[in-house]
């Protein structure tokens, strides 16, 4: 490329025009995270009357309005030597209402320390003999999307999940969620006019079905694999005297994820959103089971 009398070799051209971008780049990030780090110290500040939090870093993605913290600690107010250690947090907010309420939004807690001495001892004990460490580490994920045309409110992949344990999580529509209905603590389960749709709640096993079949083996003597089919013959029983088609397939899956020590999920699926007043005012099991379409599957 020549510009003048000035011949320029194009490859220097896009080596400039790379460290152009990431001058660019670098200075919307720092920016970012100026705005992270209020953003997160306001949020602390918010809870700081029961829980203390400290963060060893924080930084703003340039996309996807995200925030960030590393190394965080959180102690509550009223024994500040009880620290639960979390390697990660991330929260993704967008689409805000016009007083800061986001529609969307997305976290997660990666690397949460969980110290089986905090336990109750009985608890503690059972953990040791189910072969888990002395820090246990978990994640745990949070989401939702708010309509604000249709009145719905999508919660989304709720959920816990432990290292060598498993994973539970939960999915919600919610209809008639009108915006003075949004304080979600205080009428959630309390505001007759609200809708109930679809839910599923998902457990996906990662060896604690099998510790268990273990712990029992060693406890009573037996093989693992005579625990597995002593339990799953128990379960066969219950089938051959099942009462109801729900209970029935119910087994039936039971028994199938007990075979594949794999995933299980209650699921329920109303032709149309239910009041959730009504539902709260029904009592038999059953009743309710059909009034929602619930089903066991894996």
């Amino acid at each position: 490329m020549k510009i003048g009398s000035l011949e320029i070799d194009s490859r220097y051209l896009i080596i400039a025009g790379v460290i152009l971008l990431l001058v660019v780049i670098f200075g919307v990030r720092q920016h970012a995270n100026r705005q992270a780090q209020e953003v997160a110290d306001g949020i602390i500040s918010e809870v700081s009357d029961y829980v203390k939090v400290e963060y060893n870093s924080v930084r703003g993605e340039i996309l996807g309005s995200a925030i960030v913290l590393n190394g965080v600690t959180v102690a509550p107010k009223s024994d500040p030597e009880q620290k639960s250690e979390i390697d990660r947090v991330q929260i993704q907010a967008r689409d805000f209402s016009d007083n800061g309420v986001p529609y969307t939004m997305n976290a997660s807690i990666e690397g949460l320390a969980i110290y089986i001495d905090d336990m109750k001892p009985d608890d503690a004990r059972t953990m040791r003999d189910l072969g888990y460490e002395e820090v246990m580490r978990g994640n745990l994920q949070f989401g939702y999307k708010y309509d604000l045309d249709e009145s719905h409110l999508s919660l989304h992949d709720i959920g816990i999940g432990i290292d060598d344990m498993g994973s539970i999580s939960f999915d919600l529509d919610l209809g008639n969620i009108t915006p003075d209905k949004r304080d979600l603590m205080n009428l959630l389960f309390t505001h007759q006019e609200i809708l109930v749709g679809d839910f599923r709640l998902h457990y996906n096993d990662d060896s604690f079905i099998p510790r268990i079949i273990q712990y029992v083996a060693d406890d009573t003597g037996m093989s693992e694999d005579e625990v597995l089919e002593m339990v799953i013959a128990k379960v066969e029983q219950d089938i051959r005297v099942a009462d109801t088609n729900f209970a029935r397939e119910s087994l039936k899956n039971l028994k199938s994820f007990l075979e594949n020590q794999d995933s299980l999920s209650i699921t329920a699926r109303p032709e149309e959103p239910r009041p959730l007043g009504r539902l709260m005012q029904i009592q038999n099991t059953d009743d309710i089971i059909e009034y929602m379409n619930i089903s066991i599957e894996n």
